[in-house]
């Protein structure tokens, strides 16, 4: 009679589980993308771009995946004393807006694309990805904005003076971002 022993299977080929491979892509390639994204712009960028990652659409999904969580949390905590009057599919909506924003982002790349050359979808969701990183500083700084000063983001729209250095410095960022 045969045994049905099984030989040891090695676990080499096996896809790295989902939290690793956020560790690893906040540890090594995040760090990367955002010097490049703010300290040269435009030919980081570009670079970024023409050499993509082999993990490009893996980390694209990390940056979606993030700016969601960190939308969906960040509401809450910008909402104070609001929240008691607004549901958890506000909270969810309010997540959502920014991903369908990179999402749309990404479906007029590979649509510009694919009038002009041989588009890929999972390269185009990096253009999407890339979008999120300003997306996140802005809501970072509204978060310490909230949490450093006693005023909210109405009160930097209605009077910028009102909300001391910081505040300013944000009116400055987002003034700026958006030329």
């Amino acid at each position: 009679m045969e045994t049905n022993e099984k030989e040891p299977v090695e676990h080499s080929n096996e896809k790295p589980k989902l939290t690793e491979e956020v560790k690893n892509f906040y540890k090594g390639e995040f760090g990367e993308i955002f010097k490049a994204f703010f300290k040269n712009p435009i030919d980081g960028i570009l670079a970024i771009f023409k050499n993509p990652s082999d993990k490009a659409y893996t980390n694209s999904l990390i940056l979606f995946g993030s700016v969601f969580v960190l939308y969906f949390i960040g509401s809450y905590i910008l909402a104070g004393d609001a929240r008691s009057f607004m549901t958890f599919g506000v909270f969810l909506k309010m997540g959502l807006i920014p991903v369908i924003m990179m999402f749309t982002v990404t479906i007029i790349a590979f649509l510009i694309k694919s009038f002009s050359g041989n588009p890929d979808f999972k390269n185009e969701l990096q253009t999407g990805g890339l979008c999120g990183i300003p997306l996140g500083v802005l809501l970072v700084l509204a978060i310490i904005l909230r949490l450093f000063s006693d005023s909210n983001i109405m009160n930097l729209i209605n009077n910028p003076l009102s909300s001391g250095a910081i505040g300013l410095l944000f009116l400055l960022y987002i003034l700026l971002d958006a030329h």
